[in-house]
């Protein structure tokens, strides 16, 4: 959402909700907010033309709003439920609860319109892809996870969202390798082709992230897990 849509979503549930938890809506706009305007820096070409690149990346963006829950993987799409009932509890119109609770998956947003645009393929399926191979290694889990985690210092929490986005671009270019190995596959199929040729680093990386749910979340451990999935682009 732009500044402006933010601040009328909140403005529908001000007086509705309680105030605890319009507060979290508004953080969880913010780091939104965030997080497109460092997507663009980073990704969009220079010298930044951002009017240009809103009309670009806008429909784009307007169609996984409407249907990114037919994508979703079975716990990311509980957790999307979960959040829309909590918020229609606390008088949340229905159609605000709907967009306040698909934050977290639409920060992927920006990530499956680009992979889209390079390849020419369907949006739709494009989305698909992309939560299926987050799935398959465990990135929803991984950076939900950490931005729930409280760390030592200010230091910490800067390098742990440096870090998510790096998986956010990460599993963008997975899923363009898998698309681009195989531009006729189904989805599923395209998928299980990518995951059979790097099935001993998808592996690792899973045993890593198994111990992770078991023992906790660290900046060591993102970073190291960071670096496995760097290592999986090149291969």
């Amino acid at each position: 959402p732009t500044r402006r849509s933010s601040d009328l979503l909140l403005e529908a549930l001000d007086y509705r909700v309680h105030a605890d938890i319009l507060t979290g809506l508004q953080l969880q706009l913010r780091g939104v907010l965030r997080g497109a305007t460092v997507w663009f820096l980073r990704n969009a070409p220079k010298p930044l033309d951002i009017g240009a690149q809103i009309a670009a990346f806008q429909p784009g963006v307007s169609q996984l709003r409407k249907e990114i829950h037919l994508h979703l993987p079975e716990a990311e799409k509980h957790a999307l439920e979960t959040k829309v009932r909590a918020l229609a509890a606390e008088n949340a119109p229905a159609d605000v609860a709907g967009v306040m609770a698909g934050l977290f998956p639409m920060m992927a947003a920006l990530d499956i319109v680009m992979v889209a645009r390079n390849t020419g393929c369907d949006i739709s399926d494009v989305a698909a892809m992309f939560f299926q191979i987050g799935d398959l290694l465990a990135l929803d889990w991984l950076r939900r996870d950490a931005e729930r985690t409280q760390f030592h210092d200010h230091w910490e929490r800067l390098a742990v969202n440096a870090m998510i986005d790096d998986f956010y671009g990460q599993q963008r270019v997975i899923t363009q390798q898998a698309i681009e190995a195989d531009r006729n596959a189904p989805v599923r199929e395209a998928v299980r082709c990518w995951h059979n040729a790097h099935a001993d680093t998808v592996r690792r990386t899973d045993s890593l992230i198994n111990e992770m749910r078991a023992t906790g979340v660290s900046v060591a451990k993102l970073a190291f897990i960071n670096r496995q999935l760097r290592d999986l682009l090149n291969k």
